[in-house]
């Protein structure tokens, strides 16, 4: 958190709705191709910056994929069919007719502090009793630490 102020990029006006969770499991796709049929589950849906969606895809490619945690980290994306991080920033660049931003780091950075809050979140409604899966509080509580120390990796 104390790293974001001062590495806040300037306001370039940019806004856009933005899913909130975009990521590859929130996705439908065409049976034979990777064409993108359908976008589920907007309930975190409002206005933000327009790379947020994007960052909060890329940070997928960061976080592991062990136990119930369905990042992406440490899989063989190339054997699957995924493209590199750098790919799928260039691809959204050159669609949305924009340069690769110097500042992609830091939107990285805060979303992985939103998600962060919406996982701590969750483990204090666990905590609290009114969790709507309480076994898995022991497996929230490791998440916070596991994806804090990764987002200070980024900094």
């Amino acid at each position: 958190m104390d790293w974001l102020t001062p590495n806040m990029p300037d306001d370039d006006g940019a806004s856009a709705i933005v899913h909130g969770d975009y990521r590859i499991d929130n996705m439908i796709y065409a049976k034979d191709s990777p064409q993108i049929l359908a976008l589920l589950n907007w309930e975190l849906s409002t206005l933000d910056h327009s790379l947020a969606d994007l960052v909060y895809q890329c940070m997928h490619w960061y976080l592991p994929n062990a136990a119930e945690f369905k990042g992406l980290a440490g899989m063989d994306r190339a054997a699957i069919g995924l493209p590199t991080e750098e790919e799928c920033v260039a691809k959204y660049c050159d669609r949305r007719g924009t340069r690769v931003l110097d500042n992609l780091n830091f939107y990285l950075v805060f979303s992985y502090f939103r998600f962060l809050a919406i996982v701590q979140g969750v483990l204090k409604r666990a905590l609290d009793g009114n969790a709507s899966n309480p076994k898995n509080n022991d497996m929230i509580a490791g998440y916070v630490a596991l994806i804090a120390r990764d987002a200070r990796k980024l900094t």
